[in-house]
């Protein structure tokens, strides 16, 4: 790094952020990932503390503002308690909030202290657990999209059904000389068919352990529809359990470590997390299958909207106390010439990922090679230190 230039250096990590930036919104990922070990090759060779303290200023600004494009959509008003609670957990994101920001600021001081070998393991062994995790996030996803389209195949045969049955209802009510008496009959068979659909439909969309108590409501009742329909919303309270504390405080805990240690976003990968360890009633819960008769989709990040805005809600100020602390460690070195450029060009990168990717999804495949390349990569850090007889 000594013999490139102040500009020299400051365009490259520009560039390094502009492609992570791009990267990880395409991924749907943090632009940590690809950071930090870009930052500690060649012709940088920065430490793996400065990499970790350079990238979580980006971090912590690009959380920032995704919480803050949050809380300016239309169709929500912050300043409202009963639509803040809708849009999120708010005691739960005090919660993760709270425990993750006491473990990113111990464990950024716990770093600093680590010798290059521990720190190469360490590293080695969250890439291979991150690979891990992609791929199982991957699956997740692939489940989902099979579910809606089971649900959607059934919903269109349930339409099918009820207009054959209203048209042949019709056509024997209008014809000269037909009784009342088969009208009747073709109007009862008619609404079995709906019925026996919309059963179809449910069990396309429950998973196969839904228990056999849960029924779908006929369509000729529209009371018992809207009140199904009413039990699937999200639940709009923010009351956490005692039971549920120790789950979020080990996922904050965790995702304040991955931050202090590693400088990596870790809201992509707490929300599925949270909907994976949820139980009925607690906060992910409403991104389970089979908590309802009709199922909610998990969408495309593993996770229901709800908790994908608590999590990103949460992690804002264990983002901002990882930058203040690596900062106030040493670990942010140059910070015009490399923290700024880098949490420029990453978020100048996600905005251009964004706009210019929108209509382009990342393909499966692509992903798994991305979680293979992240794991011979983690493999060989862990291996490095014996490899070099150091």
């Amino acid at each position: 790094m000594a013999s490139l230039t102040a500009r020299g250096l400051a365009i490259r990590c520009a560039g390094v952020g502009v492609a992570a930036g791009v990267m990880g919104t395409w991924f749907e990922m943090s632009h940590g990932v690809v950071c930090i070990p870009v930052l500690t090759l060649p012709p940088l060779y920065l430490s793996h503390q400065v990499a970790a303290g350079s990238t979580v200023f980006g971090v912590a600004a690009r959380q920032v503002i995704s919480a803050t494009l949050y809380s300016l959509d239309p169709n929500t008003d912050v300043s409202d308690i009963e639509s803040l609670h809708a849009m999120m957990d708010v005691n739960a994101a005090g919660v993760l909030a709270a425990s993750g920001t006491a473990a990113a600021l111990s464990t950024a001081v716990i770093t600093s202290k680590l010798s290059l070998n521990a720190v190469l393991r360490c590293n080695g062994g969250f890439l291979v657990a991150l690979a891990l995790f992609l791929q199982w996030r991957e699956k997740r996803i692939e489940a989902a999209q099979i579910e809606e389209e089971k649900t959607q195949m059934a919903l269109q045969e349930l339409d099918a059904t009820t207009a054959g049955g209203a048209s042949s209802s019709s056509s024997s009510s209008s014809s000269p000389g037909t009784s009342a008496a088969p009208a009747a009959a073709s109007a009862s068979a008619a609404a079995a068919a709906a019925d026996a659909a919309a059963a179809a439909a449910a069990a396309a969309a429950a998973p196969a352990a839904a228990p056999a108590a849960v029924s779908t409501p006929s369509t000729a009742d529209p009371a018992a529809l809207a009140s199904a329909l009413s039990s699937n919303l999200p639940s709009t309270s923010s009351q956490v359990s005692n039971s549920d504390l120790p789950r979020l405080i080990g996922l904050g805990a965790m995702s304040g470590a991955i931050l202090g240690v590693f400088g990596v976003g870790p809201a992509w990968m707490l929300a599925p997390l949270l909907v994976r360890t949820a139980q009925p009633g607690q906060l992910g819960s409403e991104g389970k299958k089979g908590s309802g008769d009709l199922p909610d989709i998990l969408g495309a990040f593993g996770s229901d909207e709800r908790t994908r805005m608590t999590a990103c809600m949460a992690m804002v100020p264990p983002s901002l106390a990882a930058a203040w602390r690596h900062w106030q460690l040493g670990n942010v070195q140059n910070m015009s010439i490399v923290a700024f450029p880098l949490g420029a060009g990453a978020i100048l990168g996600s905005a251009l990922g964004g706009q210019l990717l929108a209509d382009v999804p990342c393909d499966s495949e692509l992903r798994t090679v991305l979680s293979w390349l992240l794991a011979v990569n983690g493999l060989w850090l862990c291996a490095r230190p014996f490899v070099m007889g150091s």
